[in-house]
């Protein structure tokens, strides 16, 4: 487009923008003046009509030429401008607008219009005009309009006329409305109805009440209406509901009040309304029905504090009613009916809370903290309140108190000497915990008054609502003595964040640790029991054998038995009953008291192990035989049968005989391990009292304050009293050795001599001097007194020692004996087989070379079954004896099965066997008798418990070694470091190796050393990882487990023969404890740990717990290290 375009363009532009601006004068101006036609037409027809009050056909015609001049006025003055807009946009022309924009502006004149007709004939140029001189002329005109506003040329001065006239219009129909409502709205209505009758005038006017009013929605609204002007008895009241087509009219007198009355119960909708009396009729009314502000919708959301986890709950919809916790925030959201202007929250404590408003929608909230109840309060714009709004009830739920128990062991109980206490604590709560103690008081002997103090647990993980906490409880801290009692209790706080945590405990239960003198009366007197209750059934037993022998006697003459006879059998049966009953009370008493010996350490391991060997016994003692020939007797009864019965009575009389032999010999050891039991106590006593005396020499020494003198010598005293006791021990003991020949009287002897009557009158020396204050004295006194004692210990565990190697004597000889046995057999079989070697198999002498086989069989079977025996009293009948016995009785009956098939080929091939087991077996006891010489004991129990012991100190230095070099991680290690490594391997390989000969030697027994050879396999991983050089945290891992297992194994060889009716402690009243599930994150040290833990409550020798508990500190030092370097 070139440049003088683009001027035309302009201007043409401008024209166009002027015109549509003239054209919307035009049609705004219309609009007023028909607005101002429209006013005065209708203010002239309605004055006419209140005026003159025409009939039907006159307001027809009035309505009519009203509504033709309306039309006519609005199609001139709206629907010709409004036609223009729509229909003639490009009129006038642009020429027609130029001109009229240079009568407007006297320096343009017609110049504007020449240079756009020029221009536009441009093209054509019919007349032949100077195109530059045309260009010229436009570009101007341009420049000389191009700071005009052409739009000022249409004229506005019609347009305020028509809206001056406008407004006057209004303000006069506003005034003839307020001064003649009435009459002007009443010459409406009939004008809009004109095909309704209205009756003149008749002088009468109506005063109504309440005229137009607003109500509010279900109140009651009195129309009223009184007429001046004349006498009216009745008129009539028309009222229209809003979606009622037609008036309903009802009649009404006049009342009290002169005046005319029409109440309307409940309104619901708007009502329009008159009053009509004759043909005068009363100005239409309207009341209008508005709602008050009320609650349509509501929706409650409960979010609950975070420590109950119980997250986000919705009441039902339209439920207002809040019951929660304590704490819980309430978001209210509620829809209106209607827009509301406020709404608040007022509660019963007249407090209120103010609600967030967005048109129909309301909603916020508080924080629930008190039982009570609460309603809304709402206001539109019109200030208008809702009435009556529903009261909602606020209930806080109480965080109930956590409930804790003590479940195991739930009673008063004595501690152990080891101090380790087991406990198991139940606890539940409604939504979870936050602490867990222990509380307890100390009341030493002669203090009534102990310091409440707590010792906190650790929870387990993952805990909710209810816990289970296994745990062993250290005493070991609390510097406790003999007698003491501590008190205690457990105590666990909720998890309130609200309230503040509630706690709760448990009932309080009392420990006692008991002094060694009283755990030694405890396990008197169930040795007593005991052995009362064993010595009553052994009477009761042969006065029943008696009675037994007697009835089958006279069987024997008479087989019909008469009343009298059956029912002594039959008494026979129940005393039998009874004491299978009184053996197991026996055996449970046994089982408390070697438990409680076990657990206190009362006794040495060899005598210990006796004591197992006992309970053995008496488990079976009620033999099988015994119980059915029982069984046999009673169903021989029940059918009658003379023969059956006399057979079942023979029998059952033998069976008894046997149980009464098993009896008395469970008496007599009972009576020589009661000798050894006192003689380990008596050992221990002295020990202790040692001990005492040299801490009290130790004391005086060190602090010779004569204001402790008293302290001490009431000290002194009470080891002179316990020295006392111990002497009277050592007299019981003389009493009771005295019945068995062998039994070291001598040593016995001489500790009652040295515990007598000069060691007490030093005691009592010394006790005179710390009174008097002479404590240089008193030192040397005591001096002589811890002397005197320390060879009373000698004498008492010469005493032990003697009989110790009276044992080993006893099996030395037995073991001796047999090896001559099997040596002689071995002889005869060489001879047996010389003979079959020159026989023929045709000749009779293949016969009795075979009576021969069997009576050499025989006699190997004698061998093995004392062997067999001997071997539940020693461990040095090794497993290997037992298999070279094995190979040679195999070979014995394969000799025989050949000499019966006379095959002596056969027969040769089995008797070189068992002469090769033979002389294999001979030897293998050789070299038992000859650990059995070097041992310090017949059974050989302690040897192998030091080996493993052994074992596992070396397995423990291993670990440590390696756990320091897991600490100094790198990328490469330094040739010592793989030197290290390479020894750590050899060491491992070598415990490996032991391990693996002591399980050889045990038999591989499971019940002896547990299951051991997963722990073989995990020793030759961690091996084959050291030589590769492959340092990672398995091998710690493994290391750690191996141990556990040694430690396991240990204690199973301590707990040998214990029988799984024992295990369960049948005789005690503890309750069962439960394993709580372990937590996903548990690694193999927790899981040690645990086992560790679970070890140090089991009861093990002083020196075993000291091996522990040097591991434990092992492992709380690895913990801080590994903790320092993370």
């Amino acid at each position: 487009m070139s440049k003088h375009e683009s001027f035309y363009e302009n201007l043409v532009e401008r024209l166009n923008f002027l015109r549509k601006r003239e054209k919307r004068l035009r049609l705004t101006q219309g609009v007023f003046t028909f607005l101002i036609a429209f006013i005065g037409l209708g203010l002239t027809v309605v004055i006419i009509e209140a005026a003159f009050w025409f009939g039907t056909p006159p307001r027809f015609f009035l309505l009519s030429l009203s509504i033709t001049l309306a039309a006519a006025v609005f199609v001139w003055f709206v629907g010709r401008p409004l036609f223009a807009i729509l229909f003639r946009p490009h009129s006038p022309g642009e020429t027609d607008l130029a001109l009229r924009v240079g009568n407007h502006f006297e320096n343009i004149r017609d110049r504007l219009a020449d240079a756009l007709q020029v221009f536009q004939q441009h093209a054509k140029n019919t007349e032949g005009y100077s195109l530059d001189l045309a260009d010229a002329s436009l570009a101007e005109i341009h420049d000389e309009t191009k700071d005009l506003k052409f739009e000022r040329v249409a004229d506005t001065l019609a347009l305020k006329k028509a809206l001056k006239y406008s407004l006057i219009s209004g303000v006069i129909l506003t005034i003839l409305l307020l001064i003649f409502p009435s009459s002007l709205t009443n010459a409406s209505y009939r004008l809009l109805h004109p095909s309704m009758d209205f009756a003149k005038d008749l002088g009468l006017t109506f005063e109504v009440l309440p005229g137009d009013k607003e109500v509010v929605k279900g109140e009651t609204v009195r129309l009223s209406a009184k007429v001046r002007g004349a006498e009216v008895d009745e008129i009539a009241v028309l009222t229209r509901k809003k979606e009622a087509k037609a008036f309903e009219r009802t009649l009404l007198n006049l009342n009290e009040k002169n005046e005319f009355a029409f109440e309307i119960d409940n309104i619901t909708q708007d009502l329009n309304y008159y009053f009509e009396v004759s043909e005068r009729k009363s100005p239409q009314y309207k009341i209008s029905v508005i709602d008050l502000p009320f609650v349509r919708n509501l929706q409650i959301k409960l979010i609950y504090p975070a420590y109950s986890k119980l997250g986000t709950q919705f009441l039902e919809e339209n439920v207002g009613d809040v019951s929660a916790l304590k704490g819980t925030k309430v978001s209210v959201s509620l829809r209106t009916n209607k827009t509301v202007q406020e709404a608040k929250m007022k509660f019963d404590n007249e407090s209120e809370t103010s609600l967030r408003v967005s048109g129909q929608e309301v909603s916020g909230g508080f924080v629930l903290s008190r039982s009570g109840s609460y309603h809304f309060l709402l206001a539109d714009k019109k200030g208008l309140a809702n009435s009556d709004p529903i009261e909602y009830r606020l209930s806080v739920v109480e965080d109930q108190h956590p409930f804790v128990q003590i479940i195991f062991p739930g009673q008063d109980v004595d501690l152990g000497k080891d101090l380790q206490f087991p406990l198991s604590i139940e606890a539940e709560d409604d939504f979870g915990f936050s602490k867990l103690r222990l509380g307890y008081r100390i009341f030493h002997e002669g203090n009534r008054e102990g310091k409440e103090q707590f010792l906190d647990l650790t929870l387990p993980q993952n805990v909710q609502d209810q816990l289970l906490l296994n745990t062993t409880w250290d005493l070991s801290t609390l510097n406790l003595f003999p007698q003491d009692v501590v008190t205690y209790f457990a105590e666990v706080f909720d998890n309130d964040r609200i309230s503040g945590p509630k706690s709760s405990r448990s009932e309080t239960y009392r420990l006692r640790l008991p002094s060694i003198y009283e755990l030694y009366d405890e396990v008197a007197r169930d040795h007593d029991e005991s052995f009362n209750d064993l010595q009553q059934l052994y009477e009761e037993g042969k006065t029943l054998k008696s009675k037994l022998d007697e009835i089958v006697q006279e069987m024997k003459r008479e087989p019909e038995l008469d009343w009298e006879e059956q029912q002594e059998v039959q008494d026979a049966v129940k005393a039998q009953e009874n004491t299978r009953e009184k053996l197991q009370q026996v055996q449970e008493t046994l089982d408390r008291m070697v438990d409680r010996m076990e657990q206190n350490d009362l006794l040495s391991p060899e005598t210990l192990q006796k004591y197992r060997e006992l309970q053995k016994l008496v488990e079976e003692m009620l033999t099988p035989e015994l119980q059915q020939a029982l069984q046999k007797l009673q169903q021989a009864m029940a059918d009658l049968d003379p023969q059956k019965m006399k057979r079942a009575m023979e029998k059952f009389a033998a069976s008894q005989e046997e149980f009464l032999k098993s009896l008395e010999r469970t008496l007599n050891l009972l009576k020589k391990l009661q000798i050894e039991q006192k003689l380990d106590e008596a050992i221990r006593k002295a020990q202790e009292l040692h001990r005492r005396q040299e801490e009290l020499n130790k004391m005086a020494a060190s602090d010779s304050d004569q204001q402790k003198s008293s302290k001490y010598a009431q000290e002194q005293s009470g080891i002179k009293k316990d020295t006392e006791s111990l002497e009277q021990d050592l007299e019981q003991l003389q009493k009771s050795m005295s019945e068995f020949p062998q039994m070291p009287q001598n040593q016995i002897d001489a500790a009652h001599e040295q515990s007598g009557q000069n060691l007490q009158n030093k005691m009592q020396k010394a006790t005179q001097q710390f009174q008097s204050g002479d404590m240089s004295a008193a030192q040397n006194t005591g001096q002589q007194i811890s002397q005197d004692m320390q060879q009373l210990m000698e004498s008492l565990q010469s005493a032990q020692k003697q009989l110790s190697e009276q044992e080993k004597q006893k099996i030395m000889q037995a073991l001796r004996r047999s090896s001559r046995d099997l040596l002689n057999l071995s002889q005869q079989q060489e001879n047996l087989m010389e003979s079959t070697k020159g026989t023929d198999r045709n000749t009779p002498g293949m016969t009795g070379l075979a009576d021969k086989q069997q009576d050499m069989l025989g006699g190997l079977s004698r061998v093995t079954n004392g062997l067999y025996e001997l071997s539940q009293e020693t461990f040095f009948v090794t497993p290997e004896i037992g298999k070279a016995l094995g190979k040679s009785m195999k070979g014995m009956q394969d000799a025989l099965r050949g000499l019966e098939a006379r095959n002596s080929g056969k027969s040769m091939q089995g008797q070189n066997q068992s002469m090769a087991g033979l002389n294999e077996a001979a030897s293998q006891i050789r070299s038992s008798m000859q650990g059995l010489s070097q041992a310090s004991s017949a059974i050989g129990f302690q040897e192998m418990m030091q080996r493993m012991m052994g074992l596992s100190q070396q397995q423990q230095g291993i670990n440590q070694q390696t756990s320091q070099m897991g600490q100094s991680p790198g990328e490469g290690m330094s040739l010592e470091q793989q030197a290290a490594m390479q020894r750590l391997a050899a060491e491992q390989n070598a415990v490996r190796k032991s391990l693996a000969q002591l399980m050889q030697e045990a038999g591989n027994r499971s019940d002896l050393l547990g299951d051991l050879n997963q722990v073989g396999k995990e020793m030759e991983e961690v091996v084959k990882q050291l030589l590769q050089q492959n340092m990672n945290r398995s091998i710690i891992d493994r290391q750690k487990r191996i141990l556990s297992r040694l430690l396991d194994a240990q204690h199973s060889m301590n707990r040998r023969d214990y029988s799984k009716k024992r295990q369960a402690e049948t005789g005690k009243q503890y309750q069962a404890m439960s394993p709580q599930t372990l937590p996903g994150s548990q690694g193999p040290k927790d899981r040690l740990r645990n086992e560790l833990i679970k070890a140090m409550r089991e009861g093990y020798s002083k020196d075993y717990r000291e091996l522990i508990r040097k591991y434990f500190e092992a492992l709380a030092r690895d913990e801080r290290e590994g903790s320092l370097n993370n």
